[in-house]
């Protein structure tokens, strides 16, 4: 959508592959983007900045690595976490969570 200062794409649904495309958008064109994602890992993974709200404030607007960090997580969220680094970037994850989140190709499957 042009503005005539500015020109933006609005998407509302955002998957991995529209993230790597924006991403590459970013880094290529030197497009600045906004845009909202929830899960806080997914914002890690594509984000050079993250604005962390709590009730309609802004409580922090910085790196993934110093916004994910489990004092920040717990002001924000009210949930326990850690940092956890993985082949795709640093994560997020919750304590006594972690389990239920990992699934294998053998759990998968053998329901």
């Amino acid at each position: 959508v042009g503005s005539g200062l500015f020109e933006f794409i609005v998407i509302e649904t955002l998957s991995a592959s529209i993230l790597d495309l924006l991403k590459e958008l970013n880094k290529d064109q030197k497009l600045g983007i906004i845009t909202v994602i929830h899960d806080v890992n997914l914002a890690a993974r594509y984000c050079d900045r993250i604005a962390v709200l709590k009730d309609g404030s802004l409580i922090s607007l910085d790196s993934p690595r110093k916004v994910l960090t489990p004092e920040l997580m717990k002001e924000a969220f009210q949930v326990e976490t850690y940092q956890i680094e993985t082949p795709i970037g640093l994560q997020s994850a919750q304590l006594g969570l972690a389990r239920l989140n990992v699934v294998t190709k053998e759990t998968y499957f053998s329901h």
